[in-house]
């Protein structure tokens, strides 16, 4: 058994009847053992083979779509995987001044898709900079521009044609601090 995060889309826990039970609940009857909800952007780490993550990653999602109504993606990383990604410092040095946020969009598109992609790539309003993927994951920083920010998310979907989920940088950082570092 190894630890994996689960990514999940465009949830928040806590909203539309998908409490921090609730989804610990669903992780665990589709097969992840010891699960722990990460903040309340619909991260769930858990243990599981790494040889059923793919079926649960499609399980979890099921379940959500139970609750919730809508069909969401759900992105899972091995905690080793992260451990790797941190140590090799993507932000560091920050590739722009004046950064609001550091940002990690995890995909589930094939390596070669990714590492396609010409970077970096700026949104129209300069407040979202795509600079640099380990390839199935994406890297960029948001700059305030009027009072708001920009996502990669919306360019890499409309580039990958498939739906992704952005994360915070410190939430992977707070992520792997819950589990020692």
């Amino acid at each position: 058994m190894d630890r994996f995060v689960a990514f999940i889309r465009n949830v928040m826990v806590g909203r539309q009847g998908l409490t921090k039970d609730v989804l610990l609940r669903i992780v665990e009857e589709r097969g992840g053992t010891r699960p722990y909800s990460h903040i309340t952007t619909g991260n769930v780490s858990f243990d599981a083979d790494p040889g059923d993550v793919a079926r649960l990653a499609v399980a979890v999602a099921d379940g959500v779509a139970d609750v919730i109504g809508r069909r969401e993606e759900v992105i899972v990383r091995s905690l080793a995987e992260l451990r790797r990604r941190e140590a090799a410092r993507p932000f560091d040095p920050l590739p722009f001044d004046h950064v609001h946020e550091r940002a990690v969009t995890f995909t589930d598109a094939d390596v070669a898709e990714v590492r396609a992609i010409a970077l970096p790539i700026a949104s129209t309003r300069g407040d979202c900079v795509i600079f640099a993927t380990d390839g199935s994951d994406v890297y960029s920083v948001t700059r305030m521009i009027d009072g708001r920010t920009g996502s990669a998310g919306p360019i890499l979907e409309r580039l990958l044609h498939r739906r992704v989920t952005s994360r915070d940088w410190r939430t992977v950082e707070r992520i792997l601090a819950a589990h020692g570092g």
